[in-house]
């Protein structure tokens, strides 16, 4: 299916890692929420937090996914991009899912990636678990406060160790006396209820295996936020799913390959251009009417001489008076 230098190697390591978050880019029908995923191989090597000292699996070469679709579609996106990555031979026999808990995550990951033979370990980040102690913490004894700290601490460090269950027991022990801080205390409860397994971090850290996403948190600030979520944007559909995809393909180090065989890339066919039309003849001149017939007048005709005028006798002469003196 894939070029064999886009497989990862089984005698590279043979755990995939999967991430996977969202993030709300303002399009023009409001605000609209992209999700995203990344995925590397785990390991060999390992790597050291220097905040916690905490020992994982390196995150290595990553592949990045971005998508406006709905949670099914999308993780039909991430299903490829895994077996891109390997997924479906031996080069992958174990795939873990980081996450932050959400339903369309927690609730299809084993679905799509979980291939017969594959072993999937699925993870919920241990920071966005502390984010429940702590909104509980500043319900019950305000925000920033010292008592706050002293009763979160403690359990952030019993999580760690034992999982779930010493955060159960601390929240049903507990009296709320404020609306919020009931309300607080019912969804933290919730939450860990619905992911006990995911937070079963004793069974996770021994491989090593990273318990927090902070790698697609990156992604979605690097491929999403710096991009679409400048000041004033607002985005169409078409036009923030193709700048993403862009971005991604860009960061997952596929650019080159991408753009050879994108079709603005290819050179244009050299077809000679069609002759230009033959010059029409310039239309005649249409001919000036004919000038009206000048009528010809007849030549004139000399008068024939006057014949000499006759005298008259004397008898027809005029009886001419005499002048009076």
């Amino acid at each position: 299916m894939w070029a064999d230098e886009q497989v990862q190697r089984a005698d590279d390591t043979t755990i995939l890692g999967v991430e996977v978050d969202g993030v709300l880019v303002h399009q023009e029908m409001g605000w609209h929420e992209m999700k995203v995923g990344t995925l590397a191989p785990l390991g060999p090597g390992v790597h050291s937090d220097p905040t916690h000292g905490r020992a994982t699996l390196a995150w290595g070469a990553a592949s990045y996914g971005v998508g406006g679709e709905d949670a099914e579609a999308f993780w039909w996106r991430v299903y490829v991009e895994a077996l891109r990555r390997g997924l479906g031979t031996p080069a992958v026999r174990t795939v873990v899912v980081l996450a932050d808990g959400a339903h369309w995550i927690g609730d299809r990951a084993r679905a799509f990636v979980g291939l017969p033979g594959v072993e999937v370990v699925e993870i919920v980040d241990i920071y966005h678990a502390y984010g429940y102690l702590w909104a509980v913490g500043h319900a019950l004894y305000g925000a920033g406060s010292l008592r706050a700290a002293a009763w979160v601490e403690p359990l952030k460090d019993q999580l760690y160790l034992h999982g779930a269950a010493p955060i159960l027991a601390a929240l049903a022990a507990l009296t709320p006396t404020t609306a919020e801080a009931l309300s607080a205390s019912a969804d933290a409860q919730t939450y860990v209820t619905r992911n006990v397994a995911r937070l079963d971090y004793p069974r996770v850290v021994a491989p090593p295996l990273p318990i927090g996403s902070g790698a697609v948190e990156s992604a979605c600030t690097c491929l999403v936020e710096a991009r679409l979520k400048q000041a004033g944007m607002r985005w169409g559909i078409s036009g923030s799913q193709a700048i993403a995809s862009l971005r991604a393909v860009q960061r997952s180090g596929r650019w080159a390959a991408f753009w050879q065989t994108h079709p603005e890339r290819q050179p244009v066919a050299t077809v000679p251009p069609p002759a230009p039309p033959a010059a029409a003849a310039p239309a005649k001149r249409p001919a000036a009417p004919a000038a009206p017939a000048v009528p010809v007048r007849p030549p004139r005709v000399a008068a024939h001489p006057a014949a000499p005028r006759p005298r008259p006798t004397p008898a027809q002469r005029p009886l001419l008076l005499p002048r009076s003196a």
